[in-house]
């Protein structure tokens, strides 16, 4: 019988090369659990997360003891842990992104008669994709049977217009993925994605994967920030229970090659 998985996904900071953006770092984070813990996890969880407050609570009002309370808390937990980072200040990331974007937009303007996409959205789709597919890669890798994910995504500025066929073509091209790589190494295990959803409205789920959110945030910024936490650094970039990945490098890397390939032909 295949077990059945939630996976939560947000991410903080913003997707720009813009001075005045946040901090030097975009970060994605996922967080998934066994759906019969889901319950247990919550109520773990409810006092010192706000989860039933009237409000829900705000990244700026969460002092440093309850950021490192919480990060505490979190190792003890039933759920994997995934932190991706983008290094917004890297000028090889910012060179290729503005080489890409302006590449894309040529493409989809004369080729698909589709308006061009701003940098923000590479940047967010960069970050969703390997934020979960190193969610569920993890999951399987520990319990290599067939699974099937129920992801939700906080919500985030995608355009009205576009919310239904992006996230079916998100939801099909990443169970294609995963499922290519399972069954290469796990070929008694297949994934299922049951679907991908936008938390819009206030909900336990939201607000669980906010406040994880705001905690993992704080690796990110300078020390000399008051908001930064050196245990949550040390908690996500040292623990062998998180995944932390910077995918700056690899992101450069795999623009250019998609940009050189699609030059020759080899992609449409």
């Amino acid at each position: 019988m295949p077990i059945d998985r939630i996976l939560l996904f947000d991410e903080h900071g913003t997707p720009t090369f813009r001075d005045d953006r946040e901090s030097d770092y975009f970060v994605g984070v996922g967080v998934s659990s066994n759906l019969v813990y889901w319950d247990r996890i919550i109520n773990e969880c409810r006092s010192l997360f706000g989860l039933d407050n009237s409000r829900p609570v705000k990244n700026r009002n969460l002092g440093l003891s309850r950021i490192n309370t919480i990060s505490s808390l979190l190792l003890t937990l039933p759920i994997t842990w995934v932190v991706i980072v983008l290094d917004l200040s890297n000028e090889d990331l910012i060179r290729v992104i503005n080489l890409y974007n302006e590449y894309g937009n040529e493409l989809r303007r004369h080729h698909r008669g589709i308006r061009g996409r701003p940098v923000a959205q590479i940047l967010y789709q960069q970050i969703i994709n390997h934020v979960i597919f190193e969610s569920i890669q993890r999951d399987i890798e520990l319990n290599p049977i067939d699974t099937n994910f129920n992801i939700y995504i906080d919500n985030w500025s995608i355009p009205i217009n576009d919310r239904t066929t992006m996230i079916d073509l998100m939801r099909s091209s990443m169970e294609a993925r995963t499922n290519e790589i399972t069954t290469s190494y796990f070929p008694n295990a297949s994934v299922t994605i049951n679907n991908y959803e936008l938390l819009i409205e206030d909900s336990h789920k939201k607000r669980f994967i906010d406040i994880i959110t705001s905690v993992a945030s704080r690796a990110f910024f300078p020390e000399s920030d008051e908001r930064y936490s050196s245990q949550v650094d040390t908690i996500i970039t040292s623990n062998q229970s998180i995944f932390y990945e910077d995918i700056t490098s690899t992101t450069t890397e795999f623009l250019i090659d998609f940009m050189n390939r699609t030059a020759r032909g080899e992609i449409e």
